[in-house]
């Protein structure tokens, strides 16, 4: 289980624990937070339950825990996932939208495109609904934009729309067809609270054109 505190942006202390369903000499944590590759030992607790701490800044991670050979395990308390062909993790949200939408200000959900407009995206959870506008504000009043879909994965509708802002703060939240509200964890509706310069520009354009393999 993976518990966060205090709640928000920066760097966000992570506890992670986990009982494995049967003995095993380790159990390590896998994700995002650094590459699936990468190895982050979980210490031994009472009762079989193993831990780790991880300082996280604002994103979406991706995580599963590993006991070697073909034991990966998804974290039964954390009923938050992402399946993209068949493999199915957790995903971990920092500073960003509870259920249904799948968002952080952070990339790759939010940076600044060449032309200087600021690409939003979202993961939308299926059997939810079907659509999704972005409310935003740069100091002259609220407008409405809706989201494309541009993918589907397995759990999920990615969607992504284009603000033509070049405010040096906005605020933005995203709408569901209810007309409900989904901002920032904390509270009902708080809308985001962006500063320009914090946010990443595009990729350079040997990344873009660039063939990613990923292996897990």
């Amino acid at each position: 289980m993976a518990r966060r505190t205090p709640p928000g942006t920066g760097n966000v202390p992570v506890v992670f624990r986990f009982q494995p369903p049967s003995p095993c000499p380790f159990v390590d944590l896998r994700g995002e937070m650094s590459h699936f590759q990468q190895i982050n030992p979980m210490t031994q607790r009472g009762s079989g339950e193993v831990e780790q701490t991880l300082f996280l800044e604002t994103g979406v991670f991706a995580y599963k825990f590993y006991g070697g050979g073909q034991n990966w395990w998804l974290d039964p308390h954390n009923h938050r996932t992402r399946s993209r062909n068949g493999a199915r993790n957790n995903i971990l949200v920092i500073g960003g939208t509870d259920e249904p939408v799948l968002h952080a200000p952070a990339r790759p959900f939010l940076f600044v495109q060449d032309s200087g407009s600021v690409c939003v995206r979202a993961g939308l959870r299926k059997g939810s609904f079907h659509s999704l506008s972005v409310l935003w504000d740069e100091g002259e009043g609220h407008r409405q934009t809706p989201l494309h879909i541009v993918a589907s994965e397995d759990e999920h509708l990615l969607l992504e729309a284009y603000l033509p802002t070049s405010a040096q703060r906005f605020h933005y939240a995203f709408v569901l067809p209810n007309d409900q509200l989904v901002g920032r964890q904390g509270g009902a509706g708080q809308m985001f609270s962006v500063e320009r310069k914090d946010i990443t520009p595009a990729a350079p354009d040997w990344w873009r054109t660039a063939v990613v393999y990923t292996v897990f």
